[in-house]
């Protein structure tokens, strides 16, 4: 799961036309602790299952 948030902030980085991306950054960092060691499989299979 941090493979996507690290792309997505990268994608945010070099879009001239995000107006805060320093803002986004900031709420990345704070996602970090709640994904860290997830996969994706695994929070698409608790979201599809409702149980996230």
């Amino acid at each position: 799961m941090m493979d996507v948030l690290a792309i997505y902030g990268q994608s945010i980085r070099d879009n001239p036309d995000v107006v805060a991306p320093e803002r986004i950054g900031y709420a990345l960092d704070a996602l970090e602790g709640f994904w860290q060691g997830k996969t994706l499989a695994e929070v698409k299979k608790k979201i599809l299952a409702g149980s996230m």
